[in-house]
């Protein structure tokens, strides 16, 4: 008897424990009831197992992250922050979102606890009033940390994958997606972009998928203030256009193959400065 007592009280706390109950404690995830400031039997913790209101499901009551949750967070912008919304697909194709606001300015982070890596991200909505969508990716070597999704992360995608990413992303073949490919596409990008990089004052260590940087028309966003990526229309071929807007050099970037020919340093002429900074004006507004 006195363990069917023990038992039932256990269920009726574990199902109270949302409205307040101060004697309620919780081992990942796991309810344990206690009587009198002692912990119940080990078999009474099963039972609270098996009550749907024990555990982490429902909104905790302490208000914060619940522990053991597991993110990507980044920056989602193209010279200025996106306001939109944010969609990670894993290696099941679920799919998972969340909105940010202007508020935001272009900083996301979304729970990816239970889902299974690598994954694809898709930022959609406007920059500046126009409407655009970008891509990027991740693996397990990223949970916790910082992945941008940025036109370059897109082109990342679109060179690992052969094809554009906004294809790559409705069909996805995950194996393709690994660290090592992630690293050697950022890589090649960075490669053509260094002349620009050195010419605009961006560290050397800067990682075009990884870095931390705020869309505010400085470092690596000014980067993407200044280099235009048009990807390929629908329907148009593999060749993505790479364009330094301060002095009208263009490149091409073949998604089916791999050059490297480097985009053409922005000038110190007093013209291609006096353009740089109405371009950087020009985001800004």
């Amino acid at each position: 008897m006195d363990s069917i007592f023990y038992s039932l009280l256990a269920s009726r706390r574990c199902r109270t424990a949302s409205h307040g109950w101060t004697g309620r404690k919780r081992t990942h995830g796991t309810c344990l009831a206690s009587s009198n400031g002692t912990f119940a039997s080990v078999g009474i913790g099963l039972f609270c197992l098996a009550t749907t209101a024990c555990g982490g499901g429902g909104g905790g009551d302490s208000g914060g992250v619940p522990a053991g949750t597991v993110t990507l967070s980044g920056t989602a912008a193209g010279g200025a922050p996106l306001i939109g919304t944010i969609t990670v697909k894993d290696s099941t194709n679920f799919e998972r979102a969340k909105t940010i606001d202007l508020a935001a300015a272009g900083q996301y982070s979304i729970d990816v606890t239970g889902l299974k890596p690598p994954f694809l991200l898709r930022a959609e909505g406007t920059i500046g009033g126009t409407s655009v969508t970008y891509f990027s990716g991740a693996t397990s070597d990223d949970l916790g940390k910082t992945i941008n999704i940025t036109p370059f992360t897109d082109l990342i995608i679109g060179n690992i994958a052969g094809q554009l990413a906004k294809d790559f992303y409705k069909s996805p073949n995950f194996a393709m997606l690994t660290t090592g490919k992630l690293n050697e596409e950022r890589d090649r990008l960075k490669g053509r972009l260094t002349d620009v990089l050195k010419g605009l004052g961006v560290d050397d260590s800067v990682d075009l998928l990884r870095s931390s940087f705020k869309a505010d028309h400085t470092g690596l966003d000014q980067v993407l203030d200044i280099v235009r990526v048009t990807p390929p229309g629908q329907g148009q071929g593999t060749i993505a256009k790479i364009k330094n807007l301060a002095n009208e050099q263009e490149i091409e970037d073949d998604l089916a193959s791999h050059e490297t020919t480097p985009l053409p340093a922005i000038n110190t002429t007093k013209e291609t400065a006096s353009n740089l900074q109405q371009i950087t004006d020009l985001g800004k507004a």
